[in-house]
């Protein structure tokens, strides 16, 4: 079944006509991109719902069961299953690349790194991106990822400067990307468990713009490590947080280590 109810709210739990209404209105099941033959398929329908009950039954059949953040624990419990431990996730940096900040002389420079997807809130990004050029804010975007976005966000960055687009960057790479930003943005609108962007982030020191969804509402701190905007109104809060983050005194008080 698909995390986000319609590509617009999280999933909280399927029927069988929620599930058909969610399914034809979706272009996404999980990550993967459904072709129109089987969105309207009622033997795709059939064969995925009973997949999904399946899932259900073997949660139940688990003696202790771990989540990430207290959202998933939550849901969890609210389908009666027992036993549930928070775990919080971990990363494995490249150690060969240190964490410290970058110089930059002049200007704030954004970063997302991620799946460029809409289910991410990259398209957020964007429209913050729009806006805070047409106010004239001295403000460079960095895209890191693959996805349904590539290609135009690629195209933005040939006919402007202050877009770059690194296409998608092997893990032991990434380490660069977080030293010469000064902020990282995490816009998703589906639930994240446990944004890995989000430890990355922190050990390179640097204040993050996340939805107040799944895990980060767990683990950002609004004010102290970063802010925490609401998904519905997203791209108005990223241009907020990016024009009070342009202060560097502010940045130095929103870093995590």
């Amino acid at each position: 079944a698909n995390l986000f109810y319609k590509e617009k709210t999280p999933c909280t739990g399927c029927s069988p006509g929620r599930y058909v209404g969610c399914i034809t209105c979706s272009k996404y099941v999980g990550r993967i991109r459904l072709p129109w033959y089987l969105r309207y398929n009622p033997l795709f329908w059939l064969w995925n719902y009973q997949s999904y009950l399946r899932q259900q039954e073997r949660l139940r059949n688990v003696k202790k069961k771990i989540a990430f953040n207290t959202y998933t624990r939550d849901l969890l419990q609210k389908k009666a299953m027992e036993n549930v431990a928070i775990v919080p996730n971990f990363t494995v940096m490249n150690k060969t690349v240190p964490p410290k900040l970058p110089q930059h002389t002049e200007g704030l420079t954004v970063t997302y790194i991620g799946n460029l997807e809409k289910m991410k809130g990259v398209h957020h990004v964007l429209q913050a991106y729009a806006m805070l050029k047409e106010q004239k804010h001295d403000v460079r975007f960095v895209f890191a990822g693959s996805g349904s976005y590539a290609l135009f966000i690629s195209a933005l960055a040939e006919r402007h400067t202050d877009i770059v687009f690194k296409g998608a960057v092997p893990h032991e790479d990434v380490g660069k990307i977080y030293t010469e930003t000064d902020v990282v943005v995490i816009p998703s609108l589906w639930p994240e468990p446990f944004s890995r962007v989000l430890l990355e982030a922190y050990y390179y020191g640097k204040p993050v713009i996340a939805t107040a969804v799944g895990g980060n509402k767990d683990y950002v701190r609004h004010g102290e490590t970063g802010y925490l905007i609401d998904p519905t109104n997203a791209t108005k809060e990223i241009v907020a947080a990016i024009i009070a983050l342009k202060n560097k005194k502010t940045r130095e008080k929103r870093r995590k280590r």
